[in-house]
């Protein structure tokens, strides 16, 4: 077996990341930061990327792109759950995606909550 840098595998710089197990496989939702600091783009370029990652050999492919209105604070799967993905945004916006039936609810809060 040869290692590559994660960096050589995911073009990605992720700010936030969350994973889940599979029985042979392992699911990874990423939210990406601007790069370099750089101010926060328009809607809807900002999205969550869910990639599976084979526990068998490394090979991994992405399997949900999930587009949010700004940027991620924080980010979970909810407990016990490869199909519930839990996002909080900057201003206060609060998601639950379920993405096997691409549903999303939505709840609000005040800005900058992490929980």
């Amino acid at each position: 077996l040869s290692y590559k840098k994660a960096s050589q595998l995911v073009n990605k710089r992720p700010g936030l990341l969350a994973a889940q197990g599979l029985q042979d496989a392992c699911l990874v939702a990423m939210a990406e930061e601007p790069p370099g600091g750089a101010p926060a783009a328009p809607a809807p370029t900002h999205c969550i990327e869910v990639v599976s990652v084979s526990g068998l050999d490394g090979s991994f492919q992405t399997v949900y792109r999930v587009p949010i209105p700004s940027l991620c604070t924080a980010l979970n799967f909810c407990y016990k759950s490869t199909t519930c993905l839990l996002c909080s945004c900057a201003e206060g916006l609060q998601l639950v995606f379920n993405l096997y039936n691409s549903e999303t609810s939505c709840a609000h809060d005040n800005p900058g909550v992490r929980s």
